[in-house]
């Protein structure tokens, strides 16, 4: 099973695939372009997971769960972008629009410092580490 993480940032929209043990398959990125509407950067971020999965062979069905890292204020357990310096969020359902245009099924949404957080403890310098 594999997983895709998404860090959507001011700059650049950046994806990549993990495997069961957060090895990086393959990652790329485009640009965000904050300028254009929310939702054609939601396009970019859809096509740009179908582009990573049609590139390793796999299908959603492959993909145990998606995590958004985002700028800004997050209601993690709504799944809602409550409001982000970088792009024009505001209140915005932001797991639920991702879940419109890719089928997987666990998708998540954290603050981009919190998931950097959770992914150095779960896969990088504090692996193994209590605190």
């Amino acid at each position: 099973m594999y997983n895709i993480g998404i860090d959507l940032g001011g700059t650049n929209i950046a994806i990549g695939i993990v495997d069961e043990n957060y090895n990086i398959v393959l990652k790329d990125k485009v640009p965000t372009h904050t300028e254009r509407p929310t939702s054609a950067i939601m396009d970019d971020m859809a096509n740009l997971c179908k582009s990573l999965l049609e590139r390793l062979n796999l299908t959603f069905s492959d993909i145990g769960s998606a995590g958004i890292a985002t700028p800004g204020a997050v209601d993690i357990a709504n799944g809602v972008v409550r409001y982000s310096p970088n792009i024009k969020m505001e209140n915005y359902p932001i797991v639920q629009e991702l879940k419109n245009r890719v089928p997987v099924k666990n998708v998540f949404v954290e603050n981009d410092a919190n998931a950097a957080a959770l992914a150095e403890a779960k896969a990088g310098a504090g692996k193994g580490l209590d605190d």
